[in-house]
């Protein structure tokens, strides 16, 4: 192998390498979307429970979302931490 290959071989790596990492990291945040969407989807379900309309639970939960400056997620955490007290 020369050098001209070991420099050819070493972009590859370093490629496949640097795609990877993206997809892990793409896979990290999807399944960070998918744990946030099953918490509000849950706090949701809570809430209706006190007979709010699905919309209305959601717009409860963004609500307090905006109002606290928080993540739909940290949100919709409060509120089931609230509701098991």
């Amino acid at each position: 192998m020369n050098e001209r290959d070991l420099a050819a071989a070493i972009q590859v790596a370093v490629a496949r390498f640097e795609d990877a990492q993206a997809q892990a990291r793409e896979n990290a945040e999807l399944k960070e979307s998918l744990e946030a969407r099953k918490v509000v989807d849950r706090t949701k379900g809570a809430l209706m429970k006190t007979g709010l309309s699905e919309e209305e639970a959601y717009l409860t939960i963004q609500r307090r979302a905006r109002e606290a400056r928080v993540s739909m997620r940290e949100a919709a955490e409060m509120i089931l931490a609230q509701n098991a007290t």
